[in-house]
């Protein structure tokens, strides 16, 4: 059974329905913009932008994996906010998005994030020195919480401190019978389960943020509460509800989003 759900998962009717890929071209490095480009299967490349901080060594890295629709560029615009959190940016986008290579695929968001993070890890430690190559903070926002869920997980990321979810969901079976509208006699909740973000969650050991938009109709709020609950109780973790917010105008809500996410990325834990 696991064999047929993977190779439903990336069937071209369901990858279809799930990716809206954009393209873009590389673009010119700067003082504060280095291009990224790591291996993670033969033939497969998956790029990305780093966005520095003007003291790039002073501050943790955020690994960042976008929503659907999106790509690393689209930051461009707002990386700011995030360096007034406190990080240094690094957005990835998936297989066939931005500048990346490989053909869609919904596993790929569960495997390419390992060898991803290594790559990426091993780049920042030969780049740069101090919080950046030192400490990660892990972040994915809508369908990059899969990426999120999968990395979040695997035990060997040692560099990841913490992890935050920002309009994420729990039940791969929800988000593909609900909002891709796709049904089979095979898929259900049971056989989805190797796949599915709850399997993941459930084994995070990071402290964890969950932020979410109470008006959200395309991943309700529910699933953010999902996460929380999925999320082991003896890890620290907290959940910030945006009440008017929906699913593509939640970082509009200013301090309301950057605020507690720049105190969870400030916060000390034991």
């Amino acid at each position: 059974m696991p064999d047929f759900v993977q190779k439903f998962l990336n069937e071209l009717d369901v990858v279809s329905r799930v990716f809206y890929p954009q393209r873009f071209n590389v673009p010119e490095e700067s003082k504060n913009l280095r291009v990224l480009k790591f291996e993670v299967e033969e033939g497969v490349e998956l790029g990305g932008l780093l966005f520095l901080h003007e003291k790039p060594n002073n501050y943790p890295t955020m690994i960042y994996f976008h929503g659907n629709g999106e790509v690393a560029l689209h930051y461009e615009g707002i990386h700011q906010l995030f360096h007034q959190a406190g990080v240094n940016l690094a957005v990835f986008d998936f297989r066939a998005y931005g500048f990346s290579s490989g053909t869609l695929s919904y596993t790929a968001l569960l495997t390419d994030p390992i060898p991803l993070y290594h790559a990426f890890k091993l780049w920042m430690e030969k780049e740069y020195s101090g919080k950046s190559a030192e400490e990660f903070i892990l972040m994915g926002r809508s369908l990059g919480s899969a990426c999120a869920s999968a990395l979040g997980a695997y035990p060997n990321a040692t560099n990841i401190t913490k992890i935050v979810f920002e309009s994420g969901y729990s039940s791969t079976y929800d988000l593909m019978t609900r909002l891709f509208m796709l049904k089979h006699p095979q898929i259900t909740e049971e056989t989805l389960a190797p796949y599915s973000n709850d399997t993941y969650q459930k084994n995070i050991r990071k402290p964890t943020l969950i932020i979410h938009g109470g008006r959200d109709s395309i991943i309700p709020i529910s699933q953010g509460e999902m996460i929380f609950d999925c999320i082991p109780s003896d890890v620290p973790k907290q959940f910030i509800r945006i009440d008017k917010a929906t699913h593509n105008d939640i970082m509009l809500y200013g301090n309301m989003y950057f605020g507690p996410l720049k105190e969870f990325i400030e916060k000390k834990f034991g």
